[in-house]
């Protein structure tokens, strides 16, 4: 069965909603969420900051109450493909972006400044979301 441009968005907003309504759940306002730096204050166990987010899984970030900030961008993308794979949206991607000075200068030992965006297929071509925009 093939899924229509409507089908498709209809199953993308649910995945939207179930994301804004977690992380909501945590915090409810996310203009006065806690810093990723403020969560590692709070849980000295997190050792290795540089590769927390990117270590998580959906499931983790969900049993483990990960709030919206310290879960980042990717960590908004894997509840993405979590939850969409849950109700079966399969025309997605999710997109890596980086700085490309940050790219050049990768034996820097600083972490390369980057998003992760979520493409969907409908008809007319590939559209770009931020799963954190709700």
């Amino acid at each position: 069965m093939t899924n229509t441009d409507k089908d498709i968005i209809e199953k993308v907003n649910i995945v939207l909603k179930k994301i804004d309504d977690f992380f909501h759940g945590l915090e409810p306002s996310l203009k006065n969420a806690i810093s990723r730096d403020e969560y590692f204050e709070q849980h000295p166990e997190i050792t290795d900051h540089k590769n927390f987010n990117f270590s998580l899984s959906g499931d983790d970030i969900i049993n483990q109450k990960i709030p919206y900030n310290a879960a980042g961008c990717t960590g908004r993308a894997k509840l993405f493909s979590k939850y969409a794979q849950e109700i079966g949206l399969k025309d997605f991607s999710i997109v890596a972006t980086a700085k490309k000075e940050d790219i050049k200068n990768k034996n820097s030992g600083k972490m390369i400044d980057g998003h992760q965006l979520v493409s969907i297929k409908l008809s007319d071509g590939l559209h770009m979301i931020d799963p954190g925009k709700g």
